[in-house]
Parts: C-alpha cells; sequence; structure tokens
C-alpha cells in the first residue's frame, strides 16, 4: 500500500478510502472467507472491515508492520467475532464433538481436551488453534507456517488421534 494512499486516508480523503477498498478488498476476502464461508456474512465483513480502517487509520504504525498486516489483524478479528456471534445465536448440533454428554459435562471435556492440547508441542499447538479454534482452511494454515497442505492434514490427523486417545486413556 502506497504511504501517500495511506496519508489522504488518514486526512479523510473519502477517494483514498474508496481506492483502497478495490486495493484491499482481494485480501481481506482471502482473510474472512475461510472463516465465514456465507457470502453475505463475508460482504458484512469486509464492509466493517473498511469502516475499521477509516474509523482507526491513524493509529496504524508502520513501524510495528506492515499495512497489509495491519489490515489482516482487523479483518480477521471481525470475521472471527462475526463466527461467535452468528454462533450464540444460531441452534448447531454439538454432539459430534462433546459426544452425547449432558450439558454439566461438557466444560470438563473441553477442559480436558485443552489440557491434552497444552501438552502437545508448540507447532501442534499452532495447527491446533489455527484449524479449531480461528478456523483457517488448510491452504491458509499451509502458507502460514510454510508447510505443504498434505503435511498440515497430515499433522492434524495425527493431533485429533492424540487427543482422541488421550481422552479414551483418561475416561476410560
Amino acid at each position: 500500500m502506497e504511504k501517500n494512499l495511506i496519508s489522504r486516508v488518514i486526512s479523510r480523503d473519502e477517494k483514498a478510502l474508496e481506492e483502497m477498498m478495490i486495493q484491499c478488498r482481494p485480501l481481506i476476502c482471502y482473510v474472512v472467507r475461510p472463516i465465514l464461508k456465507n457470502e453475505e456474512d463475508v460482504e458484512e465483513a469486509v464492509n466493517d472491515t473498511m469502516l475499521k480502517v477509516w474509523n482507526s487509520i491513524s493509529s496504524f504504525d508502520e513501524s510495528r508492520g506492515s499495512f497489509n498486516s495491519w489490515i489482516t489483524v482487523i479483518a480477521h478479528n471481525i470475521a472471527v467475532d462475526k463466527l461467535r456471534k452468528k454462533e450464540k445465536t444460531v441452534e448447531y448440533d454439538d454432539s459430534v464433538f462433546y459426544g452425547s454428554q449432558p450439558d454439566e459435562n461438557r466444560k470438563g471435556r473441553v477442559n480436558d481436551i485443552l489440557e491434552v492440547v497444552n501438552g502437545m508441542s508448540k507447532k501442534e499447538q499452532q495447527l491446533f488453534y489455527k484449524k479449531y479454534y480461528y478456523q483457517l482452511s488448510v491452504e491458509m494454515i499451509s502458507a502460514e507456517m510454510g508447510m505443504s497442505k498434505k503435511a498440515v492434514e497430515s499433522s492434524l490427523y495425527r493431533i485429533r488421534n492424540s487427543i482422541r486417545e488421550r481422552l479414551e486413556n483418561k475416561h476410560g
């Protein structure tokens, strides 16, 4: 992103915002689409991201990172927040993850899973959280971690099996 365009947005030039929207839209879509999937939600996240950029552009500090990194973080956070809000309002069947346990046992099950994950290597923890917390696609994880897609899939498979085995051993 050119410094001139950023400075024009800082000075509240609406034309510059339009130019920035054209330049940044593909990046924002790339970040939010794997998280939200629904095209209406993606569109809303893109617009919310640009509004947040417009309102907080003065806090951008080039010495802390590139503009693209800054806008990527904003877009990712907005998408994850939208997903969390949507999950709170939509009924879904989570019995696949939790089994058919009563509600009072679910928190204990999640804590057991987190305990297992915390005992893993840093790389395995990163893979787990990127996939199952941030809900990134295998392709995005592969690009971010410098691993092949196949290596990411294999690692996630081993992580799931490790969690399953440890939980079965713990709960009999």
